[in-house]
Formats: structure tokens, C-alpha cells, sequence
């Protein structure tokens, strides 16, 4: 029997669907390229801020505030863009659907893009800034929509191993943006407008690519009512002509939803019936930006120099931490669909908790033994690993899974819209928090691991291998079982 499965599970993992999967996922490796190159203090976008701010000093005159000014706003407008970008994603997809909101970003991409690789030539800080935040609402248009689709196109025992592959993506464009700004790499100036507009190569090419594929069968029946279309995409994905399983699956979902008719993100903020997954998936968005990993990043380059490694080798220590990243979340997608989202997520946040502890303890001790700091590293890497091995991933594979075709898209809005804000909240205070307490910066965040790790615990089900409409099932149990013994202890 088990033999069985195995196979039925091998078998709906086809060659279409592998295809449209790499194709969609490459709007990941785009966000994560652009996260880097617009985040990293080391990266070729924050070393051409700085050549741009000193060849325009003289017109803001001595006083740097101005300068400082436009400097914090040109990094701050990123996360904003991405919060705009959340904002607009119930709009684009529930209206255009999930593949055409792909080409749309697509072009917006690609304009984008260009923008910021002519900002040299420009040498504008509005400009710079204009650009900075189209790329900010791309990235936050990819965070939700290629998450989304292939969590719709994805057959049940395959759906968090696919999910997964969109978030590798994303370490992958962050590690070739890395490459690009290796430190012996910097003297090519003339080529820093080719590797700040690489990503429009990238559009272009998911653009001409994804043209041929099908739209998301759900959103062709559920919300488009055309049945023939979604059953001709399903015969597509699958590669065989029996679908009916998988469409009568959907049929049942349609039937059942069809009370709620079409949630946006006003409307589901009030509905009842969703308060629970709402609740859910706000905490969780909300930890995955408190968990630690921000001071982490933050810290890890003076973690890093106090091992005596000097600064010009600095650039290695991200890269290698990058590559355990990759290797976390390589395992991750192995054991998700047989392990359980539930699990990773407990080991996650647990983990940072702990983690978030122990930094604290050990950094004290760091100038006073000699080996300390290296543990400090460990550690470091360790919470930055915990982090992407469930925080990180697991979330966004949970709006996919609680909620139903109606709500889907405006859940992706609202948690797009907490993550983002979290994020630009972490950038905008970092500094002044750490000025303020110092080494002891972890501690304000391990009581937020340690929440999520608790709710988690208490009200989170485990989603593995159940339909949509199987899920929205069990919460209601969960529920309902929740009113019971508050009646009984009453």
C-alpha cells in the first residue's frame, strides 16, 4: 500500500509541472537578488549610494542631516514599496488572475530594473529613490503571487516541497547578487549598471516563457466559473487526460465557499468565520520579521571581526553562511511534505528562542576568552538557519492552506502588509536600539520567538498532504472543540 502511494506521488510530479515551476520561480530569484543588492551595507547597491551621496555632498553643504536624511529614506522606501506591492496583490490577481500578475510584475520588473541601472548616469537621489521603490513593490508582488500560484497548481502531497523551491529561489538570487559584489569585483564601475538592471534580463525572460502555460485551474472555476478552461489547464499540468478526481476536488470547494462569495482585505479584517487563520497568519508574518534573525545580520559582521578574521574577508563569511542557508532550506523542502509544516515551524521558532538566549550570554564573554567568539559565530549562523528553516518558509505556504479561493488573495495582502511593515519597523530602529542596550539587542526579541513558539503549539494544526477544503474542515474543528471546553470550564 505504502509502495502504492509512493508512486501515485512520483507520478503527479510531471514534467509540465516541474517547467512552469522553475519558470514561476525565477520572480523569487529576482526578489531575493534585489533584496540583497538594496539591503546589504557590502553590496554594490549601498557602495553606488554612497559614490552618489560624496559627488553630490557639496549641493546639501557641510551639514550632512540632509544627506543622512535622504540616505535613510533611499533605504527605508524599499520595504515601503513591498507594502504597496502587498497592498495591490488581492487587486491583481483576483481581477487579472495569478499568471497574468505574473507578467504584469514582469514589465514593471523590467522598467524597474532599468531605472536602477541608470541611476549612475542620472545621478539623481530622486531618481535613485523612485527607482529603489518600484523595485521594493516588484519584490513585494513576487513575495505573494508566485507563493499563491504554486501553491494552487501544486497537487496535495506535493504542495510544500514545490512552495519551498520558490523560497531556495529566493537564496539563489541573493548568492549570485553576492558574487556580483565581491570586493575585488568593485573596481569594475562600468559594469555596475549591467548587474543593478540584471533582474530585467530575468523578467523578460519569465515573461516570454510563462506565456504558453495555464492559468491556476481554481481560479479559472472558482472564481472565473469556466469549467472546460480549468479542466483543459489541469489536463495540461498533470500530463494525462483524467483529471476529473482533481476537478470534482475543486467542484466541492466551489459548492462550499460559495456563501462567502469574494472576501477583500476590508471585508475579511471583519469576518468572523476567518478570525482564527487571520489571527494565525498575522503572528506568524509578524514572527518571521521578530525572531531574531534582523539582529543577527546585523550583528554578525562584528560577530565575524572579533574572531580576528580582519574586515576584508568579511565578504566570506556572508557568502558562507548564504550556503548553509541554502543547505537548510534544500532539507527543509526534503522533509516538509513527510515531517509537516507544524513541526518546522515549532523547530524554528524554538530554536531561535533558545538561540536568542544564548547569543546574549555568550557575546558578553566574547573579550574575555579567546575561543568565545567563534561559538558566538556558531550560534549566529545557527539562529540564521533556524530562521529559514521554518519561520521563513513555512508562512506563506499557510495562507495558501488556510484560507480558500475567495479569501486567498486578501490574506496574501494583509500578511504581505505585516511582514513588510515588521521588516521596515527591524530597519528603521535597529540602530537606535542597539545604541541603546547593546549586546543584550536579542533579548528584545526572544520573547516574540517564544510566543510564536507557544501559539504554535496550542492553536497551529498540521496542514501535510489535506486539500484546501479538508483544512478549512479541521480548523473549524479545532474550533468548535475550543468553544466546548471553555463551556465546560464555565
Amino acid at each position: 500500500m505504502e509502495l502504492e502511494r509512493q508512486n501515485t506521488k512520483k507520478k503527479e510530479l510531471t514534467k509540465s509541472l516541474l517547467l512552469l515551476t522553475l519558470i514561476v520561480v525565477s520572480g523569487s530569484f529576482q526578489y531575493g537578488y534585489n533584496l540583497w543588492m538594496v539591503n546589504d551595507p557590502d553590496s554594490l547597491q549601498q557602495d553606488f549610494q554612497n559614490i552618489t551621496y560624496e559627488k553630490d555632498k557639496a549641493k546639501v553643504g557641510p551639514n550632512g542631516n540632509i544627506l543622512m536624511f535622504l540616505l535613510a529614506v533611499t533605504i527605508a522606501i524599499f520595504p515601503i514599496g513591498a507594502l504597496v506591492g502587498s497592498l495591490l496583490i488581492g487587486l491583481l490577481v483576483d481581477r487579472f488572475g495569478r499568471k497574468r500578475t505574473l507578467l504584469i510584475n514582469d514589465l514593471l520588473a523590467i522598467f524597474s530594473a532599468i531605472c536602477l541601472g541608470c541611476s549612475d548616469v542620472v545621478n539623481s537621489h530622486g531618481f535613485t529613490i523612485f527607482a529603489r521603490f518600484g523595485t521594493g513593490m516588484c519584490s513585494g508582488i513576487f513575495d505573494g503571487v508566485v507563493p499563491m500560484y504554486l501553491g494552487e497548481i501544486s497537487p496535495v502531497n506535493w504542495r510544500g516541497c514545490i512552495n519551498i523551491l520558490s523560497m531556495l529561489f529566493v537564496l539563489i538570487g541573493l548568492m549570485v547578487n553576492m558574487i556580483c559584489g565581491h570586493p575585488q569585483l568593485l573596481w569594475l564601475k562600468k559594469g555596475k549598471p549591467i548587474v543593478m538592471s540584471f533582474t530585467a534580463f530575468v523578467a523578460l525572460l519569465q515573461l516570454l516563457l510563462l506565456l504558453p502555460f495555464p492559468e491556476s485551474p481554481r481560479y479559472l472555476l472558482i472564481q472565473k466559473k469556466n469549467e472546460e478552461e480549468a479542466r483543459q489547464a489541469l489536463k495540461k499540468l498533470r500530463d494525462q487526460d483524467d483529471v476529473e478526481e482533481e476537478m470534482e476536488e475543486i467542484r466541492q470547494e466551489y459548492h462550499y465557499e460559495r456563501e462567502e462569495k469574494q472576501i477583500n482585505v476590508s471585508k475579511l479584517l471583519c469576518f468572523k468565520s476567518l478570525r482564527r487563520q487571520l489571527l494565525c497568519i498575522v503572528i506568524l508574518k509578524a514572527g518571521q520579521e521578530l525572531s531574531g534573525i534582523n539582529a543577527a545580520y546585523f550583528y554578525m559582521r562584528e560577530i565575524f571581526l572579533s574572531t580576528g578574521a580582519g574586515e576584508h574577508n568579511s565578504w566570506y563569511s556572508h557568502f558562507s553562511t548564504a550556503c548553509f542557508l541554502i543547505f537548510s532550506q534544500a532539507f527543509a523542502m526534503y522533509v516538509i511534505d513527510s515531517w509537516g509544516r507544524r513541526f518546522l515551524l515549532l523547530v524554528g521558532f524554538g530554536s531561535c528562542s533558545i538561540l536568542c538566549i544564548l547569543l546574549t550570554m555568550t557575546i558578553q564573554l566574547k573579550d574575555t576568552i579567546s575561543w568565545m567568539p567563534y561559538i558566538n559565530m556558531c550560534f549566529g549562523i545557527l539562529l540564521v538557519g533556524a530562521h529559514m528553516f521554518g519561520p521563513n518558509l513555512v508562512p506563506n505556504l499557510m495562507i495558501t492552506e488556510l484560507f480558500l479561493q475567495s479569501s486567498r488573495s486578501s490574506a496574501y495582502a494583509i500578511g504581505g502588509c505585516v511582514r513588510w511593515f515588521f521588516n521596515f519597523l527591524n530597519g528603521f530602529t535597529i540602530l537606535h536600539v542597539y545604541n541603546q542596550i547593546g549586546t543584550y539587542i536579542f533579548l528584545v526579541y526572544f520573547p516574540f520567538s517564544a510566543g510564536c513558539f507557544l501559539y504554535i503549539l496550542k492553536f497551529v494544526p498540521e496542514t501535510k498532504k489535506k486539500t484546501f477544503l479538508e483544512i478549512r474542515r479541521l480548523m473549524e474543528m479545532h474550533i468548535a472543540k475550543e468553544k466546548l471546553v471553555k463551556a465546560a470550564v464555565q
